[in-house]
């Protein structure tokens, strides 16, 4: 959690993938999601209230938020190709995902109550792992090119995209922005 005193994570069973919450000193563990689906790929809002996560309980991946106690579950996007990778921007007003629609992945942005979807990519690459900037004006993410992972930067003002280093290795997927 953004005050570092909970881990959010995804509990794996027989009937689905669900959403858990761990504190840190107690150990109190919260179950926020029970469902046969699979949710994956959560995330804390910066004031901690909210989790993005997605989902394949509607028959495709689709993005969600879900209060941090496990109440107000909200379906944010409905469009009938696979979406992953939700992420809030600094201030948590929006969130950034990968929409993985005709075979490609592109950037997408909205408001956190799904309003407002924009799309920022849109290329025939596959755009994945999107990161905010820690300004808010820009992400970055892993991209495809011609069988070649690269690390790209997105100009939210202008549009452009600045590759930032070639020759990813996709065995770490993990990368951090800090300002």
């Amino acid at each position: 959690s953004p005050d570092s005193k909970e881990i959010l994570f995804i509990g794996d069973a027989e009937s689905g993938s669900n959403l858990y919450v761990v504190g840190i000193e107690d150990a109190d563990l919260r179950q926020l999601t029970n469902n046969n689906f699979g949710d994956a790929w959560p995330t804390w809002s910066p004031d901690g209230e909210t989790i993005a996560f997605a989902s394949n309980r509607d028959g495709d991946t689709e993005i969600f938020t879900i209060g941090a106690d496990g109440s107000d579950l909200q379906q944010l996007t409905d469009n009938g190709a696979p979406d992953a990778w939700p992420v809030w921007s600094p201030d948590g007003q929006r969130i950034a995902w990968v929409n993985l629609s005709d075979g490609f992945g592109e950037i997408f942005v909205m408001d956190k109550d799904g309003s407002q979807p924009t799309r920022i990519t849109n290329d025939e690459r596959v755009d994945s792992y999107p990161k905010w900037m820690p300004n808010g004006k820009g992400i970055a993410a892993i991209s495809l090119w011609d069988s070649e992972y690269k690390l790209i930067a997105v100009n939210l003002e202008s549009g452009s995209v600045t590759v930032v280093a070639s020759d990813m290795n996709m065995d770490r997927r993990a990368f951090d922005i800090t300002g």
